[in-house]
């Protein structure tokens, strides 16, 4: 079962930057991730621990398999598909950078080490068993809350970006620069997606502790959009990764992206698309992927 552990208060300052870990991820993935990006500030390291599946990267598709790590940051677009007959584990750390002040010039080599992990905002390669021990440490830390765990996570997320930008050994930065992060964004982009397929208003709302009508508002502030759309471009960016990496039958398509007859699904896709399911497939390549080999 996929765990999110949240709202957990943990952050700690680098270089006149708060460092704020927004959500830990752990667990098997049992459906697609649709196309998605995050907010400025907003930075996802994702480490495959089992399984197999694919990754549609900045354009760019990539076999995941375990011991691949990437990492994700502001406007990078991104969705995740995993193998149906042997889906990923992942470990996801979600991390926000907040700018508070200048870096003091003591603070120089820190900086440096920060400045270099902001701009890395796309990146995939193979993980380093330091980063993958690092990682077990901090679910280890989380679950257990003993005394002191607080400073332990702290210097484990320290000791994670300082790995992580060891990696990139010189890897050339894709993406725009970080800016201001974003308010309650995080959160409502894990709701569509992770229950794109099932989620209502009512419980989205329930959620969030506000109204229906206040829902509404807040993602109209946030993304510009209403529930609906939000929900419909979730599910049809998820439909489009089966259509075109897998050989699904669209009736078990439809019922992946939380339609109850592929009829429905059919009709909704070809508004949105403008052409249907078959079509759509057709003109993206025709013949599906393979799906990716084991090692």
């Amino acid at each position: 079962m996929l765990v999110r552990h949240r709202n957990m208060g943990l952050s700690f300052v680098l270089a006149g930057t708060r460092i704020e870990m927004l959500s830990l991820t752990e667990g098997p993935m049992d459906g697609a991730i649709p196309s998605h990006t995050h907010g400025s500030g907003c930075y996802e390291i994702h480490y495959i621990a089992r399984g197999y599946g694919t990754v549609l990267l900045a354009g760019r598709r990539y076999e995941l398999e375990p011991g691949v790590l990437f990492v994700t940051g502001p406007q990078v677009v991104h969705a995740q598909l995993p193998r149906p007959d042997e889906p990923m584990d992942e470990c996801c750390v979600y991390l926000r950078a907040e700018p508070l002040r200048a870096p003091e010039p003591e603070e120089q080599e820190h900086g440096a080490l920060l400045a270099h992990f902001l701009a890395q905002t796309c990146w995939l390669g193979e993980n380093v068993p330091e980063i993958e021990t690092v990682l077990r440490q901090l679910l280890g830390e989380l679950k257990g809350h003993r005394q002191g765990y607080r400073l332990q996570i702290e210097a484990l997320l320290r000791q994670l970006l300082v790995l992580l930008v060891r990696s990139y050994a010189g890897a050339a930065a894709e993406g725009p620069a970080p800016a201001e992060p974003g308010g309650p964004q995080m959160l409502l982009e894990e709701y569509f997606l992770y229950g794109y397929r099932t989620l209502t208003l009512p419980q989205l709302a329930g959620r969030l502790n506000l109204s229906p009508r206040q829902t509404e508002r807040l993602l109209r502030q946030e993304f510009g959009c209403t529930f609906s759309q939000l929900r419909l471009e979730a599910r049809m960016s998820a439909a489009a990764l089966f259509l075109t990496q897998t050989d699904w039958q669209i009736t078990r398509i439809a019922d992946e992206v939380g339609y109850s007859s592929a009829e429905h699904f059919t009709a909704a896709f070809t508004r949105h698309q403008g052409q249907s399911p078959r079509q759509y497939r057709l003109s993206q390549g025709g013949l599906p992927l393979e799906p990716p080999g084991k090692k």
